[in-house]
């Protein structure tokens, strides 16, 4: 390429280009918030003293009420063993009790401390109000415009997450549907 010379591609300034330029744009900052949202969690993890897959399980816990430690696996994606080793340092570490089921005294639920609740709360509320403010501070076509944005990741990360590892992903189906082979239409 000669000095000064532009890079070959759609010009600067076209749809493409444009488009191009705020994908890259929009891909790094969901990149960015995966990474920072993980590092907000490690710290709130640490200021517990516990790590991020025993704060997830807390944090089931918090929001959905005692469950069993078979439901916490399952929740988790971990297998009993697993999920009885974290209600076991959840114990330890003072964030949990094990107490009999009231309706089935068979059943053992985990249930989040009021302590620990308190302290997550503390931590987490402010975030999140923070959060609720820069979301107020949005026109309502805005808040249109990143809620089906963001819907459409989600069904894309949920589609991921349902496919076998290591197929290739389904390209974008085409916007013009497909033209027929042949003399005419088919019949079969």
């Amino acid at each position: 390429m000669a000095r000064g010379a532009r890079p070959s591609g759609p010009p600067e300034g076209s749809k493409k280009a444009r488009s191009r330029s705020l994908g890259e744009g929009i891909s790094g900052r969901l990149r960015l918030i995966a990474l920072l949202t993980r590092r907000i969690e490690q710290r709130v993890g640490e200021l517990l003293g516990i790590n991020l897959t025993d704060l997830v399980a807390l944090d089931h816990l918090i929001a959905q009420g005692p469950k069993t430690p078979s439901d916490l696996a399952s929740l988790l994606e971990v297998t009993t063993a697993a999920s009885t080793h974290i209600v076991d340092r959840l114990e330890r570490a003072g964030h949990v009790s094990r107490e009999p089921d009231a309706t089935d005294r068979r059943k053992v639920l985990v249930v989040p401390v009021a302590a620990s609740v308190d302290r997550v709360r503390q931590v987490v509320e402010p975030v999140l109000e923070r959060l609720d403010a820069i979301i107020d501070g949005l026109s309502e076509a805005d808040v249109a415009v990143i809620e089906r944005f963001l819907g459409q990741i989600i069904d894309f990360y949920v589609a991921e997450l349902q496919r076998p590892l290591g197929t290739p992903t389904p390209s974008k189906p085409s916007s013009n549907p497909p033209r027929r082979r042949g003399k005419g239409p088919s019949h079969g």
